[in-house]
């Protein structure tokens, strides 16, 4: 005799009020998040469009004061960079950064990444034509001359309008793949004469694997500055 299993459903069965009012809750709950959610992306959107036209914004205006051309897509293509300018030395190719973030205080904030200097380097060296040399440019948002110029040491040396005799007075000595700069920290290394475009003491190196040197980008404008051809 085999058992018979009763496969019906309980037509009486219903929710207890208890149950009635925590549906809701969840109801509600799951409405509230799709809405919450709905507005952070559109947040996002926004942030994301305004530092996309801010990127851009920054390398038209870089590409113009540098006399050179803005690469179309930042270089997502066969072209590397998102500048390419002429120099004593040849054309070289920009990196152009933004400041990332705000203390509480209200203070930029700058994050240099190392791994940037090494690979618009190797762009540069990798780059067909062959292009003079690598720079990364990063700037503090909204800070009248707010722009600065990371280049390698070796680079700088061969151009023919720098004056370093010496080290740079201010030196960082870097452990680590990246450095925080506060912008009145940086700020203070050129603060006293900053009119003199290449003396020693307004330049901040960095020391890692190899040595770079930060510098105001009025200084590497005047350095990379190629005069006019007279016809």
């Amino acid at each position: 005799m085999t058992e018979q299993v009763n496969t019906t459903t309980n037509s009486d069965e219903e929710l207890t009020p208890e149950e009635e009012a925590r549906l809701n809750e969840v109801h509600e709950e799951v409405e509230r998040l799709r809405r919450e959610a709905e507005q952070l992306y559109l947040k996002r959107k926004r942030i994301n469009k305004r530092n996309k036209d801010r990127s851009r914004a920054m390398e038209t205006r870089i590409a113009h004061l540098l006399d050179g051309s803005r690469v179309p897509s930042s270089g997502a293509g066969a072209l590397k960079g998102d500048v390419v300018a002429p120099s004593p030395l040849g054309d070289f190719l920009v990196e152009c950064k933004l400041s990332q973030r705000e203390d509480r205080n209200g203070i930029q904030h700058f994050t240099l990444e190392l791994p940037w200097l090494t690979k618009i380097r190797k762009e540069a060296r990798e780059s067909k034509p062959r292009r003079a040399f690598g720079v990364v440019v990063f700037r503090y948002h909204d800070v009248r001359r707010g722009d600065y110029a990371v280049m390698y040491l070796t680079d700088l040396l061969r151009l023919p309008r720098q004056s370093f005799t010496q080290r740079p007075e201010h030196t960082v000595d870097v452990q680590k793949k990246s450095l925080d700069f506060a912008l009145p920290t940086l700020d203070s290394a050129w603060r006293a004469s900053y009119t003199d475009a290449m003396n020693p003491s307004e330049a901040i190196c960095l020391w890692s694997d190899d040595m770079y040197v930060i510098m105001r980008f009025d200084a590497f404008q005047e350095l990379v500055h190629v005069e006019p051809t007279e016809e």
